[in-house]
């Protein structure tokens, strides 16, 4: 059954289990695990048995070399390789409805456990990103660890997972909702989401240090309740890798996007090299006398005190990670309470995280590092702010305005002079008409006054709005001085004495 398209939210609470709860719930898991498993290999060896298929290697040859030839393919001939390329792969059992057969004798194991509509979420899983590897950019399905299996879900709250007068049953479990706190705004946002129509549900396992804690995930149709207001008018965010700018007509922002944000990052190092020792003390075969791990097939050993500082692991990760979530959903409200016509550029952050492929030298002999921003975009995660406004701004009817990035240089333009000048990526300042300004916040003010085409700074706004600008700059970066705020080398602001 195919979902509604009907706008949808989800509202996310805590379960009370108890320990005989927790049990179940955790075999359920690994219950779920075992059939990803049997999907995953049932799908790797049909797919490797489509892509070997000597007759489907004929049909793309042939694609390909009518294409290379004239750089045309006749429709009806195109047509007819196309249809016979979607029955050889229906031969090999590769569709959403045959994974939905394959999972059903699966389900029969475990049918006191798992029911039949979550299998059937279950193979829809594995068919995404199979179809995504066959079709698509996806990479190759790889087997699931155990504590990889995060959330289940059913797709409706019929049958399965459902929720009911605060309660939520599934195969003979019955655990409560713990409900909001005593604050009455808590309560108020509770009771209104509530009274929206339950989608379905969806349970989730987060690891603490000690053991598993399970929530329920609603997904709610229509609206979520409103917690802040949004304003009106242009706003320009310039975001960073570990920073953001945003200007709007009446105050400017210039942030570290981990400002705040409690830092685990010492903690999980110190886990990691225990765990590096932990894993060699326990595997000494399968590493060479460097250091290095041997090539080939190995199998490996954990021990038990392994396991528990790799829980320990987890369980930093995951509230560095909510705390991080939790902050950009409070800035991203503090952005939106400045306007709701918003201007950004287009980033590939992906492109960012990928390390170097040639080997450089500096001017002093030394080979540069390969790697380049993936610690700085893990810390700051800029791409999830942006999504979280995006999110807001579709909620009132309205999109994130994202410019044309090779066109619009906003780090080189001057909009006095209307003139491009490249600088230095070290260089934190302009001098626009004699005055300083805080690079950062000068690209995001010329983000704000994009034109309607998204390509070019329109010049006449900026004029109209500089000097209000130039107000809020100077109190801004008067309160990046004060002592109470992070700052980041990027700014190139120091602090005052």
């Amino acid at each position: 059954m195919a979902r509604s398209k009907t706008p949808s939210f989800i509202f996310e609470q805590k379960l009370l289990t108890s320990r005989q709860d927790e049990r179940v719930l955790d075999l359920r898991f690994r219950y779920v695990w075992h059939i990803k498993l049997q999907l995953v290999k049932h799908a790797r060896r049909q797919i490797s048995k489509y892509l070997d298929d000597p007759y489907r290697k004929t049909l793309v040859s042939e694609r390909s070399c009518l294409l290379g030839k004239n750089g045309r393919l006749s429709d009806k001939r195109r047509t007819e390789i196309s249809h016979a390329l979607n029955d050889i792969r229906l031969s090999y059992g590769l569709s959403q409805y045959q994974f939905k057969l394959w999972v059903k004798p699966l389900q029969h194991r475990y049918k006191k456990h798992i029911d039949s509509r979550t299998a059937q979420c279950i193979s829809d899983d594995i068919w995404n990103a199979a179809d995504k590897y066959l079709f698509g950019n996806g990479e190759k399905l790889h087997f699931p660890k155990s504590d990889d299996i995060l959330s289940v879900e059913s797709n409706d709250n019929l049958t399965g997972i459902r929720f009911k007068k605060g309660h939520v049953l599934w195969c003979g479990l019955d655990i409560q909702m713990q409900r909001a706190s005593h604050s009455s705004s808590e309560r108020a946002y509770e009771e209104e989401a509530l009274s929206h129509r339950v989608k379905y549900c969806r349970l989730i396992r987060k690891q603490f240090s000690g053991r598993w804690h399970y929530f329920i995930q609603l997904v709610m149709e229509g609206l979520p309740p409103k917690k802040h207001s949004i304003g009106t008018g242009r706003v320009g965010i310039d975001p960073g890798t570990l920073s953001a700018a945003v200007v709007s007509e009446g105050k400017c922002i210039l942030t570290a996007l981990n400002d705040g944000v409690s830092d685990y990052s010492r903690e999980i190092s110190r886990l990691n090299r225990a765990l590096d020792r932990s894993r060699r003390a326990n595997n000494l075969n399968n590493y060479n006398r460097d250091g290095t791990v041997k090539k080939g097939r190995r199998t490996w050993v954990y021990s038990k005190s392994y396991r528990i500082l790799q829980r320990k692991r987890h369980s930093l990760e995951r509230k560095q990670a909510a705390s991080l979530k939790c902050h950009h959903e409070a800035l991203a409200d503090e952005i939106l309470s400045l306007g709701d016509d918003i201007y950004t550029e287009q980033m590939l952050y992906s492109g960012l995280q990928r390390r170097a492929k040639e080997t450089t030298k500096n001017c002093k002999g030394r080979y540069n590092k390969k790697s380049r921003f993936g610690k700085s975009l893990k810390n700051g995660a800029p791409a999830m702010l942006l999504s979280v406004i995006d999110r807001k701004l579709h909620y009132e009817g309205r999109e994130l305005h994202k410019v044309n990035t090779r066109t619009f240089r906003a780090s080189q333009y001057n909009h006095v002079t209307d003139e491009y000048i490249r600088k230095r990526l070290s260089r934190r300042h302009n001098i626009i008409d004699g005055r300083w300004i805080q690079r950062d916040l000068y690209s995001a003010f010329l983000l704000m006054n994009s034109n309607a085409a998204l390509d070019h700074a329109d010049r006449e706004l900026c004029q109209k709005t500089y000097e209000m600008f130039l107000v809020n700059h100077d109190h801004c970066i008067a309160d990046l001085t004060d002592g109470k705020h992070k700052l980041l080398s990027s700014f190139g602001i120091c602090r005052a004495a």
